[in-house]
Parts: C-alpha cells; structure tokens; sequence
C-alpha cells in the first residue's frame, strides 16, 4: 500500500527535501478537502474526480418491531476514476505488476 511516507520518499528520489516533499503532499491534500468541503467538485486530469454525492434522508421501518425510523440525509465522498487511470491499472495487472 502506498502511504503518504512512501509518496513523500518517492519525491526525495527525484530530488526534493523530505520537507518539500511533505510540504507538497499536504497543501495538495488540503486543497482537495477545502475544494469538496465547499461543494467543488475537484478533476486531476487522467486520475479520476472527488466529489461529494448527497444522499437524501428517508424513513425506514425496522422489520423485526415495525417501528418506523427516519434516517437523515448525508454528504458522502466519492471518488470516480478516470478512464485513462483505470486503462493504466488494467495494463498493469495484464504486465503482472501488484
């Protein structure tokens, strides 16, 4: 699994500090949470699309006691990746990389 560790050592390879590098990820990190926070959607070209999907709130009745229970709406990341991104993956797992 990559972590935010190995992306950070990834970029000191190509010859960025360890504070660069760390100062990079989380500005990008931060702008994807104020952009989706504040109802953006937010696309990275050939990666996929974050946005929030509202699910709407509805009433549910418990089948074992009949109880009706409403249930409120909520907000709920999705991301959605792109087409190119996901021909990447499959290639890779046709060249046999994990």
């Amino acid at each position: 699994m990559a972590t935010k560790s190995s992306l950070i050592n990834q970029l000191v390879e190509l010859g960025l500090t360890r504070s660069e590098s760390d100062q990079i990820i989380q500005f990008i990190v931060e702008q994807i949470e104020q952009s989706v926070g504040q109802g953006e959607a937010v696309k990275i070209e050939n990666f996929g699309k974050f946005e929030l999907r509202q699910y709407a709130g509805r009433e549910m009745k418990n089948p074992q006691t009949g109880e009706i229970h409403s249930i409120p709406s909520r907000d709920v990341l999705q991301f959605s990746p792109s087409d190119n991104f996901i021909e990447m993956i499959n290639q890779l797992r046709d060249d046999g990389v994990e």
